[in-house]
């Protein structure tokens, strides 16, 4: 909303003032951030303070474009300013996805239809304060689908529709998804941030693994102040979670270091779950440049009563998991337009699968043929089976805003991994992948979004695969909305797949990579 706050007496003067406060769609004031004035060609930037106030002295009259380096949310109301001489003017903005600062949009329904890089922003209070489990907060988001069953630390099902993947995954419910470390929970136990989950060129789909899914757009807590939190949740089922934060800013530096334990007993037997967390994150700002240093490590055991349908659970099998992940990220914003992202991430995760006690077999006896016997005999072990593995990726990533038509992404990823499986001593399974990728989503008319990219990608031994995808949504009216994407898929077995091992299953190193091709399309309303 903008208003005349104050009328200057000297009506000679040949320039304007334009003052306003930043804020998030949650209401908090955006500190230590800039704001940039344009007209013809000419820009103007003023940081924004301790309460998100800007001001800019000395504005030519005309019309003026308010942008920030927020990137990539916008300023809404997102129209032009007209600076009038002798008069201090203001204008209130928020920041808000892309999507939303153009009045009328069905948000949701346009992204949901054109999976690019801006799918879904989740605020705060969709992140619960850090303690809801990331899969429930993708299943909030337009295009996905999650199938919860068995309690936390059982597998559960995550569905993702569009150009790039439109099939089902298997992950662990409560715990992070593969390779999400570096995005999301690199951060603190407790840590509250704006979570951008995508489904474009930047993404993209190996087995378990959906690299580059979530994406932290930026810190939305205060952290002017230090402070100290404790915070305590206990429950049915056994649900029992203590968590300990601290955090603080000085300067341009600030810090946050957390731990948490969490026990649930779910519902099946042998299916205890917990969790001990410690993780922390070191930041620093100095003009254009923001940099992150993240740690977390993590142990957990987990109870598996296997398949309980026609067989009893058994009692002593399990998992011990070891995880730890170290990162860097740095950002060099050139304008308020455009971003350079470099990130650096390792991690290595240890899974041991145990089985100490032989409860015996199992026999199944066909209800047609009774003499038609089957028996599963129960394979102990006390030196357990081995499923660990490496990752180290170094990932670019440049976002351009050319004009109020485009907003372009495109980079590149390296990664190596090695893996260690059954009961091997040594990470005898290596793999180096690499990856470009670039999307350009193109604002066509004011009911039409097109977007068009590709991934051109080789995963360890496999062949050169390149992954175009375009898709498009027009709003018809009346509330309602068509949409259509299409493309190519790449299915890359990993190295688990190919070389793990359990008690119930053993990896096949022949599988082989597969493609497809995916169309979708639909009208909503």
């Amino acid at each position: 909303m903008t208003s005349l706050c104050l009328a200057a007496s000297a009506s000679g003067q040949s320039t304007g003032v334009l003052v306003g406060t930043l804020r998030t769609l949650g209401g908090d004031v955006v500190g230590d951030a800039v704001v940039t004035a344009t007209s013809d060609g000419r820009a103007r930037g003023a940081r924004t303070d301790d309460e998100g106030e800007f001001r800019f002295e000395d504005l030519v009259p005309g019309a003026h474009i308010l942008t920030t380096d927020q990137t990539p949310l916008v300023v809404d109301p997102v129209s032009p300013i007209d600076i009038v001489a002798g008069i201090t003017i203001r204008r209130d903005l928020t920041l808000v996805p892309r999507d939303r600062a153009r009045g009328g949009w069905q948000a949701d329904r346009m992204k949901e239809g054109n999976p690019g890089l801006s799918a879904s922003v989740l605020d705060t209070q969709a992140v619960a304060g850090g303690r809801t489990p990331l899969v429930r907060v993708v299943e909030r988001v337009p295009g996905m689908s999650v199938g919860r069953a068995g309690g936390v630390g059982q597998p559960t099902t995550l569905r993702v529709r569009g150009a790039e993947v439109s099939r089902r995954f298997s992950v662990t419910d409560g715990l992070p998804l593969d390779d999400l470390t570096n995005r999301l929970h690199l951060g603190a136990p407790g840590e509250t941030d704006i979570v951008e989950v995508i489904r474009g060129a930047a993404a993209s789909a190996r087995g378990t693994e959906l690299v580059g899914l979530a994406h932290i757009v930026r810190r939305s807590v205060d952290e002017t102040s230090p402070f100290l939190a404790v915070d305590a949740e206990g429950g049915e089922l056994g649900w029992r979670r203590l968590g300990v934060t601290t955090a603080g800013r000085r300067g341009d530096y600030d810090w946050r270091l957390g731990a948490a334990n969490l026990e649930a007993d779910n519902e099946q037997p042998n299916s205890l779950y917990s969790q001990t967390a410690v993780a922390g994150r070191f930041g620093m700002r100095k003009g254009d440049i923001s940099t992150q240093v993240m740690f977390r490590g993590e142990t957990s055991e987990l109870g598996l009563p296997g398949q309980t349908l026609l067989v009893p659970a058994d009692l002593d099998a399990g998992e011990d998991r070891t995880q730890w992940t170290a990162g860097a990220i740095l950002r060099l914003h050139r304008g308020p337009t455009n971003k350079h992202e470099l990130r650096l991430v390792a991690s290595q995760t240890n899974r041991l699968a145990l089985n100490p006690l032989d409860s015996g077999s199992v026999r199944l006896q066909s209800a047609e043929a009774i003499a038609l016997q089957v028996e599963m005999p129960d394979f102990a072990s006390t030196d357990g089976l081995r499923n660990d593995t490496q990752v180290a990726r170094l990932t670019y990533e440049y976002t351009f805003v050319p004009d109020e038509f485009h907003f372009i992404t495109f980079g590149g990823t390296v990664e190596g991994q090695s893996g260690r499986f059954g009961l091997s001593d040594t990470f005898d399974h290596q793999r180096l992948n690499f990856a470009l990728f670039g999307e350009d989503r193109l604002q066509a008319y004011d009911n039409l979004e097109v977007t068009a990219g590709g991934r051109l990608m080789r995963n360890g031994p496999f062949d050169i695969s390149a992954q175009p995808r375009v898709s498009a949504t027009y709003e018809l009216g009346r509330g309602f909305t068509a949409h259509g994407s299409g493309g190519f898929g790449i299915g890359t077995p990993t190295l688990e797949q190919r070389f793990g091992a359990t008690f119930e299953r053993r990896g096949t190193e022949e599988l082989l990579q597969t493609e497809s091709v995916i169309f979708d399309g639909g009208v909503g309303g």
